[in-house]
């Protein structure tokens, strides 16, 4: 359980060598609802509850504290605005209260949005309502907010970094669904913080297709096209959505891929997996009387879970964030609860076991190719996703072409193995390298305790806005072997592997050595694009 080395590291004694790195809407054009398959709160001709009511009622909805179970009995029976019933079922449980969903995936927070209740949202928010959630058909609240036309709903979430160009099922943005409605007040205010009227749905549409012409919403959307293309008498290159989830439904939040830089589609030169693949035999220990494990009866919170003192003890808070004391820069392996331990699914030490939770993005840089970036407001210590791919040995990763997605598991007491995200791997094969990284890599152990194969999860080291790109230290060795054909396009102040970077280093070395000839040569190089 040594010391992790944050860096990428070189394989082959050829000269070429391997880079590893290692440790150092609305559904249809007819006007409908965001969501037709999802429940109404109250029936066809009955009023909308009390501010007071739906309090008590959303507030009611169950954590994961315990069992799930359903929340307070709710009527038998709803219609759509389409006149369909919708049946009320059992309510499932999410990880706080005030994020529980039920059967059709609304939060308290839809909820509210959905019946205009302001002062339920401001107090929602206030006890942590998490405005990135999603119901079946992919709407967030600010879909509902927009469907409904509150403009002042709608800014207290905007206020709450909820992400202005979320995209439903249908492909919808909120910017779609009031424009279709006609909502004048909502539309101008999605455009006033920067909503792409020219971002199509599913079915080609964009917010001017759906509106009325010469309406009060027409014009609004006219004049906005004339600004945005007038500026400068030339046009603006904006985002398109490309794809609206690159893993298909495989984690739990959908990933949308973005271009606004050229006319690269979205990448297709490998397989979406969620979990670590084998292509031959690795006989990875995965026999459960072998994996040591708690006793634990309360959420593992206590110095005695067997777990966290595996991991010397357990580093995540009620949160499921990293502890401030943890160590950064020589991360200690972490065991995870797994499922020969007697606590329960939801005890505190099952973070990384429990997927993506974070809204991220693919997105075309400037620079450096595709990148991953937030869309939400991310914490110091949060979890952010795993390094996954194919497992293979260090012999395979010698003879690969294409070490560019490599990752050492960096076993220091035997065989090494590593991770290749070429041909299989998830989001992260896409995160690019940051000469001030913003996340850090940890060695975790869950389903089994082999530690020739620790799961790679990725942290936040700091806290991260809306929008920031994601990125970790690919590590000197790493630059070692790629600065003879890329370098650095990170930007940073501190970044280390520019071409003025190694220049500047070159002239260095230079003035101390007597044979400058013998220093590698810097060349012409290309921009890095990961």
């Amino acid at each position: 359980m040594g010391a992790l080395l944050l860096e990428k590291e070189t394989r082959g004694a050829t000269e070429r060598g391997h880079a590893t790195k290692s440790f150092p809407s609305s559904p249809s054009k007819g006007g409908s609802c965001p969501s037709r398959a999802k429940m109404s709160m109250t029936g066809a001709g009955k009023s909308p509850p009390s501010v007071q009511s739906l309090a008590m009622r959303l507030l009611s909805m169950p954590g994961a504290q315990g069992a799930a179970a359903a929340g307070p009995e709710p009527p038998p029976a709803t219609a759509s605005p389409e006149g369909q019933p919708k049946v009320h079922r059992a309510r499932k449980t999410m990880s706080k209260p005030g994020n529980g969903q039920d059967s059709g995936g609304w939060t308290p927070i839809i909820w509210a949005a959905e019946h205009k209740h302001i002062e339920v949202i401001r107090m929602l928010l206030t006890r942590g309502a998490d405005v990135t959630l999603t119901d079946n058909e992919e709407n967030i609240c600010l879909h509902w907010a927009s469907f409904t036309g509150s403009a002042a709903i709608a800014e207290v979430l905007l206020n709450a970094r909820c992400d202005l160009h979320a995209v439903n099922y249908h492909g919808d943005t909120p910017l779609h669904i009031a424009a279709r409605e006609s909502y004048h007040d909502c539309v101008l205010l999605f455009l006033s913080r920067g909503a792409n009227p020219e971002l199509r749905n599913k079915e080609g549409d964009t917010a001017w297709d759906l509106t009325p012409e010469r309406s009060d919403v027409w014009f609004a959307l006219q004049l906005n096209r004339k600004l945005r293309l007038g500026v400068g008498n030339r046009a603006i290159r904006t985002e398109k959505i490309i794809c609206r989830d690159v893993a298909r439904g495989y984690e739990n939040v959908p990933i949308p891929c973005v271009n606004g830089v050229d006319g690269e589609p979205c990448p297709e030169d490998y397989k979406y997996i969620s979990e670590n693949c084998e292509t031959s035999t690795m006989n990875i220990d995965r026999n459960i009387t072998h994996l040591q494990h708690c006793t634990c009866v309360d959420d593992c919170s206590s110095s005695n879970c067997l777990c966290g003192q595996l991991s010397i003890r357990c580093w995540y808070d009620k949160d499921g964030r990293l502890l401030q004391e943890f160590n950064k820069i020589e991360p200690p392996l972490i065991f995870e609860c797994n499922q020969a331990c007697s606590c329960w699914r939801n005890c505190k030490n099952r973070v990384v076991q429990s997927g993506i939770k974070v809204r991220l993005q693919l997105y075309r840089t400037a620079k450096m190719g595709w990148g991953v970036r937030a869309l939400q407001t991310i914490p110091q210590g949060t979890f952010i996703c795993e390094y996954v791919g194919e497992l293979i040995s260090d012999a395979e990763a010698d003879v690969r072409e294409d070490d560019s997605y490599l990752f050492d598991l960096d076993n220091k007491d035997g065989e090494v193995y590593c991770i290749d995200a070429r041909y299989y791997g998830n989001i992260s094969r896409f995160i690019n390298h940051l000469c001030d990284p913003n996340i850090i890599p940890v060695r975790v152990f869950m389903l089994h305790q082999d530690l020739r194969f620790p799961r790679i999860a990725f942290f936040s080291s700091r806290d991260i806005r809306t929008g920031e790109e994601l990125g970790f230290d690919y590590g000197d060795r790493f630059w070692d072997i790629k600065s003879k054909y890329f370098t650095c396009q990170c930007g940073s102040e501190k970044c280390k592997h520019s071409a003025e970077a190694i220049a500047l280093e070159q002239s260095r070395l230079a003035r101390l050595d007597p044979h400058p000839e013998l220093l590698p040569e810097l060349g012409s190089l290309p921009p890095v694009n990961t």
